[in-house]
């Protein structure tokens, strides 16, 4: 199964008693293509992007796009900030029920 509540029990693979069961479903994500490894979080994937200290933003048009708009995207933040808008839902079920973290 690869609903969310099996997806979380994944991420937690240090819950007592539920290692076996994270593994499998981990491995399931792997074969259903979700995942690409064991070590993945579904929210922190960025295909290609290699495992070193610093990087080149050339390779990455997205981290070109994101340095021309910073000044705006920081704007945007302390907007959210000022009207406590921060609160948004995560795929991985971050928050607990009721919109609390």
């Amino acid at each position: 199964c690869m609903c969310l509540p099996c997806m979380c029990i994944a991420v937690h693979v240090h819950c007592p008693g539920r290692r076996e069961e994270a593994a499998r479903t981990i491995e399931e994500a792997i074969a259903a293509g979700l995942w690409h490894h064991p070590m993945q979080r579904p929210s922190v994937l960025v295909p290609g992007l290699r495992a070193r200290a610093w990087h080149e933003e050339v390779e990455y048009s997205s981290l070109l796009a994101m340095m021309r708009h910073r000044h705006a995207a920081l704007e945007a933040c302390w907007r959210s900030v000022e009207r406590a808008a921060l609160m948004v839902p995560q795929p991985e079920g971050l928050q607990e029920a009721g919109q609390q973290w």
